[in-house]
C-alpha cells in the first residue's frame, strides 16, 4: 500500500483570517468544525 498525500492550503486572508481549502475529506472538516470560531463560506467554495 502506498502513501497518499493531501493537498491543503492555508493563506492569510484580507482581514487578517486563516483561509483553508482543501478537496473534500470529511475527517478534515470534522477536524476543521473544531475550531472555535471557524465559518464556511459557501461562496468561497471551489
Amino acid at each position: 500500500m502506498g502513501v497518499k498525500y493531501m493537498s491543503i492550503r492555508i493563506e492569510k486572508g484580507k482581514l487578517g483570517q486563516l483561509l483553508i481549502s482543501f478537496d473534500y475529506n470529511e475527517k478534515i472538516v470534522k477536524k476543521i468544525k473544531t475550531i472555535k470560531g471557524r465559518k464556511w463560506n459557501p461562496e468561497e467554495k471551489k
